[in-house]
Formats: structure tokens, C-alpha cells, sequence
């Protein structure tokens, strides 16, 4: 029985009608049609719940089950927060297979946005006719980095109600270059888990926040280790998670890295994302574009030797960069090596994959 939703859909430039999504009646033209036709049909036959995978950018990627109602309260908050509704268009560009696309279809059903679908890319704008109008849109960091490389993807952009972005931390040099945006901007905190995000941060304009505040309804707190536990009114247990952060106020928090990316490097416990910034920086100083990571791997004399992973080919002036972050960090944080991978390997999302990217690399006596 169709519920709610009555408008037709427009994927990849087609005007698709409901009643033949519903009935079956339409042939999907590659993967993501499919997996956008068959959400949008089996969410208005009021289906009650739904099978997700987690990106799987921290370990094996696991199976999850999520209730309609779970969804719906979600999509819920996302839509009051940013006073969603039927004259607006939902932009969405992200994998239906998974939890940040499926959920920009939900939030488009349970307020009766119009929905414009294309293919996930890395300028997914490129993609639309000039005439679409927009009013809502999800993106990657890797997406919304290469639309602002273009000024009539950037004044498309800001012709928005509201941008979201997920599925990756946006770096410094990102948060710099969307400022040339007008339209709000927010880094979203969240995972299938809590069904999509739980917290907004805006990341641009003069009210730009230094930290995440959660969404109504949701509280928060610190587990021993430092991390991040959540509740969520539509769960029953609370949710643990492996996000170090700071609790600045019960309703906000700043996140400082992974609890599972902390080196023990000689007896010293190290963060590895807050010394990617200080790379990050010194990157940008001297112009190096390269994608990058730290870790640690196993040495007999310092438990785990903390390097830095560049992709790609050696850089030059590799002396000098270890030079500056010795200026920069603490000498036990400072990275004992460069590695170079060629290609990273990435997940759905474009996101660096810390596991499997430095299974990779040479073990001890290898080297």
C-alpha cells in the first residue's frame, strides 16, 4: 500500500513516474538506479525494517538492522533542524546502499521533498541539467572539494537551503576553500549505527562553530577511555563508539580522533589525527597536494614506530618536511619514516582506509 509520497522522481536527467516504481514497471539503467527504485518502493509498501552494511573504513564491514521507526525519527530530526518540506528538492548523489544516501531518500519521502537522483561522482553537478533547481544536498568531502574548483558548480551550491557533509573529516584546506560559500554549510558526526548523523557543526560563514551540537532529543557522554557513548530516544541501548572527543557542554562536543588510531609508540600514547594536522599544515605551506596518513607499525625498540604514509611517489624535500615537524609536534610525535603507497586503497566514500591500506606496508626485517 503506497503511503505519504506522491511525486514523480527524477534520476539521471529522466523523469520517473511513481506508479512505475511501485508496480515494478521500470527498468533500472545501472546499480544505483536499482538500489534507488527498489528503497523508494519497498519504504512506501511500508516495509518495517532494513538491512544496511557499514562503510567499513575503521574494520570489516558488518551487517546492521534498522527499524522503520528508527529511520523516521532520524530523517525527523534532520528536517525540523534544517525546516524542510514540500517546495523544497532533496539533491541526492550518495550511494543508496548505503545509510547517507538511503537516509537523503527518507528524509525526501517523510517530507514530501522532490527528489533529484544522479550517479555518485565527484561533481555530481556536473551531471544535472542547468534549469534543476536545488534545495537540500548531502555530500563527501572529496565531492564538495571538486565542485568548489568550479564557479558555476560553486553558484549552484549556493543556491541552497543547506549542504550536510559526511562520510569523512573535512580538513583544514576544505573549511578554508568553502568559505567562498554562502549557503550553510555543516560537517555532520554520525554512522549507520546512529542512523546517519547526530550532531551539525557549521563550517563556514561569521557563525562558524568550533564544535558539534547535537540534534533534539539525543544525549551524550564520555566512557572511560575518553570516547564518545550515545543515546538515542528510538534505541534501547546506548550507543559506544571509538570517537575520542572533548564534552564541552552536555548538548556539544569537539572530536579529536579515534580511539583505535592511538599509537604506543615508547611508552607514549600519540593521536594519530591530531599530528595530520600539523602534516596537513605543512603540506599546504609548501604546496605538496598529497593524500596522506600516520600509523604506527610493530619495532622491537619502540613498541610501534610512528611513520607518515604519502600516496604516491617520493616527495622531494622529504628531509625538510620531517625537519619542519620537528618544529611543530614532540619529539615522540614526531614520524620516524615516510612510506609511500602508489594507490591507496579507499572506501565507498572515497575515505582513506587506515587497515587496509597498511596491511600494505613492510613488515619488520622487510624494510
Amino acid at each position: 500500500m503506497m503511503r505519504g509520497y506522491s511525486r514523480d522522481i527524477n534520476i539521471n536527467n529522466h523523469e520517473i513516474n511513481l506508479t512505475a516504481i511501485l508496480s515494478g514497471g521500470v527498468t533500472p539503467l545501472s546499480d544505483f538506479e536499482s538500489e534507488t527504485f527498489s528503497f523508494i518502493k519497498d519504504w512506501l509498501h511500508g516495509v518495517g525494517s532494513f538491512k544496511l552494511h557499514t562503510s567499513g573504513s575503521t574494520g570489516t564491514s558488518k551487517e546492521i538492522l534498522l527499524t522503520r521507526k528508527q529511520l523516521q525519527q532520524s530523517a525527523q530530526r534532520t528536517i525540523i533542524a534544517f525546516d524542510l518540506n514540500g517546495n523544497d528538492t532533496a539533491f541526492v548523489c550518495l550511494d543508496t546502499k548505503y545509510i547517507a544516501g538511503k537516509m537523503m531518500l527518507v528524509r525526501a519521502l517523510e517530507s514530501n521533498m522532490k527528489i533529484v537522483a544522479v550517479e555518485p561522482t565527484s561533481n555530481p553537478l556536473q551531471e544535472l541539467s542547468s534549469d534543476t533547481s536545488l534545495s537540500f544536498a548531502a555530500f563527501v568531502p572529496l565531492q564538495l572539494r571538486e565542485m568548489l574548483k568550479y564557479s558555476d558548480s560553486t553558484k549552484k551550491l549556493n543556491q541552497l537551503k543547506a549542504i550536510i557533509i559526511g562520510g569523512g573529516e573535512v580538513n583544514a584546506s576544505l573549511q578554508q576553500a568553502m568559505q567562498k560559500l554562502s549557503c550553510p554549510t555543516y560537517a555532520t558526526y554520525g554512522m549507520t549505527e546512529t542512523v546517519s548523523h547526530i550532531a551539525l557543526q557549521l563550517l563556514n560563514g561569521k557563525k562558524a562553530a568550533k564544535n558539534f551540537t547535537t540534534l533534539p532529543e539525543i544525549d551524550v557522554e564520555v566512557d572511560e577511555r575518553g570516547c564518545l557513548a550515545i543515546r538515542l530516544p528510538e534505541f534501547i541501548d546506548k550507543i559506544m563508539t571509538n570517537d575520542l572527543v572533548e564534552l564541552v557542554t552536555p548538548t556539544s562536543f569537539r572530536w579529536l580522533g579515534r580511539f583505535d588510531n592511538m599509537i604506543n609508540s615508547g611508552g607514549f600514547k600519540v593521536s594519530a589525527e591530531k599530528i595530520e594536522k600539523v602534516v596537513e599544515t605543512i603540506f599546504r605551506e609548501r604546496m605538496v597536494d598529497r593524500s596522506f596518513f600516520v600509523c604506527g607499525i610493530p619495532d622491537n625498540h619502540f613498541g610501534q614506530k610512528l611513520i607518515l604514509v604519502v600516496e604516491g611517489f617520493p616527495i622531494s624535500g622529504e628531509k625538510k618536511i620531517l625537519s619542519a615537524l620537528k618544529q611543530h609536534l614532540h619529539p615522540y610525535e614526531v614520524p620516524k619514516q615516510i612510506f609511500y603507497i602508489r594507490e591507496f586503497i579507499r572506501t565507498n566514500t572515497g575515505k582513506i582506509n587506515r587497515l587496509k591500506n597498511s596491511s600494505l606496508l613492510p613488515v619488520p626485517g622487510d624494510q
